[in-house]
């Protein structure tokens, strides 16, 4: 079935561009194309849609107005704002609705990715319990502005690490956290660095967009207050899950790409519970009391009570956000790894193992003793990486 998408601008050759880079693939997705709000309700009104792009800025289109009404409208579908060079970053600040941001000017292949992770994010609604659980939590977090503006300088035709650098130390909980950050990875320079502009250069943007996403998403959730959760203590947690993982994906030998992502995995890998606990936070206690009494994972509890996982929220969350695959996998599956259907070391390996290790698991575990094991061996075995486990459990100290 084709994909359904709404484009709406209030300029006709931005729709006209756009159009032509949608037929360079042709039967993948069947398109709709609005030039103000009132044909954009009608469209919605007429089908539902699966992605909305949204642009403009004159007294046709209010984007900010145009987004809340989408979201009214079809709250599935994936809402994201088209840029334009004028007033990037002030559209970034203003707009709160958006899941993703991408120029006006794109290239076709941007717009195809870009439309490839959307698809990606509708097909993990395919899971019943999953979309039944999204459609009862009344709003989802917002993409943080902050990491908007450092994807938005990134995308820019000569990004630099000093505006990324800059844009962090103007904000003083975010330069804290970059000085935090470098005192807790492993390859940190032994000199003390207390300067949040030296702190975000010696980090590098990729550490840096992790970090703020992270950091971000937390913050909205500071209200949460449950006795199973404390949003502190599971900051400190998934910083030790993404630092290990980091090491894991390092000791490896891996890409630079696929260490980032590990970390990134890692540091994002709970956020499902932020999300579990806020909506309901009673029924988050009993998942929590449910595992623990009957000796069965949180995974297992969770699929009870809400019908779907901390993981998987999490992971839909960060699909909706346009991260990449392979950091929506780490996420999906990390209590589960055996479910990816995987066939080669990744962030869903990784961050399984890291977790476990944070978790207090030595290795040394009797499987058939009672309890739940936080680690899947079959898993391991099946990749043939059970003789690494040791070797990865030591740099949990190193």
């Amino acid at each position: 079935m084709r994909r359904k998408i709404l484009f709406v601008h209030e300029n006709p050759s931005v729709l006209v561009r756009l159009a032509a880079h949608l037929d360079s693939k042709p039967g993948e997705w069947k398109a709709a194309y609005a030039q103000n709000a009132a044909e954009a309700e009608t469209c919605l009104s007429e089908e539902a849609c699966d992605v909305v792009f949204a642009g403009g800025a004159t007294e046709s289109i209010c984007v900010t107005e145009l987004l809340d009404r989408i979201a009214e409208i079809s709250p599935d579908a994936v809402r994201i704002v088209l840029t334009n060079p004028e007033d990037e970053d002030g559209l970034i600040r203003r707009v709160s609705r958006a899941h993703q941001f991408l120029a006006e000017s794109c290239e076709p292949e941007d717009l195809h990715e870009t439309l490839q992770r959307a698809s990606r994010v509708r097909d993990l609604l395919d899971e019943p319990g999953l979309k039944q659980l999204i459609s009862q939590i009344e709003r989802l977090p917002s993409l943080p502005t902050l990491y908007a503006q450092i994807v938005n300088e990134l995308r820019s035709s000569e990004p630099s690490i000093a505006r990324v650098a800059r844009t962090i130390c103007d904000d003083m909980s975010m330069a804290a956290k970059t000085i935090q950050m470098v005192k807790t990875i492993s390859y940190a320079p032994r000199s003390k660095i207390n300067d949040p502009m030296r702190a975000s250069i010696y980090l590098g943007i990729d550490m840096l967009k992790a970090l703020v996403l992270s950091a971000r998403v937390f913050a909205q959730f500071e209200r949460v207050h449950v006795a199973e959760l404390t949003v502190g203590s599971l900051w400190e947690h998934s910083l030790r899950v993404a630092t290990l993982a980091q090491q894991i994906a390092r000791h490896e030998q891996l890409e630079k790409t696929e260490i980032d992502d590990a970390f990134l995995s890692g540091v994002l890998h709970d956020v499902g519970k932020l999300i579990l606990a806020m909506h309901a936070p009673d029924s988050y206690v009993k998942a929590c009391r449910m595992a623990r009494e009957d000796e069965i994972s949180i995974a297992d509890a969770e699929r009870i009570v809400f019908g779907a996982t901390h993981a998987e929220v999490g992971g839909y969350l960060m699909a909706l956000w346009g991260l990449s695959d392979s950091v929506v996998r780490g996420i999906q599956f990390h209590h589960e790894p055996s479910r990816a259907a995987i066939d080669a070391l990744d962030c869903v390996t990784i961050v399984h193992a890291a977790n476990a290790f944070a978790n207090g698991y030595t290795g040394d575990e009797d499987p058939e003793a009672p309890g739940v094991l936080p680690i899947d061996p079959e898993h391991f075995e099946r990749l043939g990486l059970t003789d690494r486990l040791r070797a990865w459990r030591e740099l949990r100290n190193s």
